[in-house]
């Protein structure tokens, strides 16, 4: 479909929210997600 897609953990997106609520909402779950291969697989789908 071509349509952009874009990860809670994305340094772009956490920068969009506000730090209370994502630390809040998002923050556990971002120490125990793979970030780093999270962040590859994006990269490598958007390089298609």
């Amino acid at each position: 479909l071509g349509l952009p897609v874009y990860h809670i953990l994305e340094n772009g997106v956490k920068e969009a929210i506000p730090p209370d609520v994502y630390g809040r909402e998002v923050g556990p779950m971002e120490l125990l997600l793979d970030k780093p291969g999270i962040e590859q697989a994006l990269a490598t789908v958007r390089g298609r």
